[in-house]
């Protein structure tokens, strides 16, 4: 699994490809946390829609709480949108992680999901 960052002005952009599973998630979303606390930016965009691969239900599930702990222990709380489509993406992680205060949505695409982040203030929380 890729990663490919690009900050645009309050906006942290990456896009994904390659084969997805649990590890390679934690740290490519450990290593976005870091760049946008380090960035003291507030918003990220992720696009998977070049993943491939099918994560279990209950990785799935760690992964949003793994994910959303590790932001709180850095103390952000951006706002999140990933765009993606089943199977790769069915909204499960998304659902967990707003179940534990995250701020994420997911979209089948790019264009619905800037329109969300251009909504999201940019100040912290």
């Amino acid at each position: 699994m890729n990663v490919h960052t690009e900050l645009r002005d309050t906006v942290l952009y990456a896009t994904a490809d390659g084969e997805m599973d649990f590890d390679s998630c934690i740290r490519i979303f450990e290593r976005l946390a870091n760049l946008a606390a380090e960035s003291q930016l507030l918003k990220i965009l992720f696009e998977g829609l070049l993943l491939t691969g099918d994560l279990p239900d209950i990785d799935r599930i760690n992964l949003a709480v793994k994910t959303t702990d590790y932001l709180k222990q850095l103390g952000i709380h951006p706002t999140i949108a990933v765009v993606g489509n089943p199977p790769t993406f069915n909204g499960l992680a998304v659902l967990a992680a707003q179940s534990v205060g995250a701020d994420v949505q997911l979209f089948p695409g790019i264009q619905d999901a800037i329109e969300w982040l251009n909504q999201s203030p940019n100040l912290p929380r």
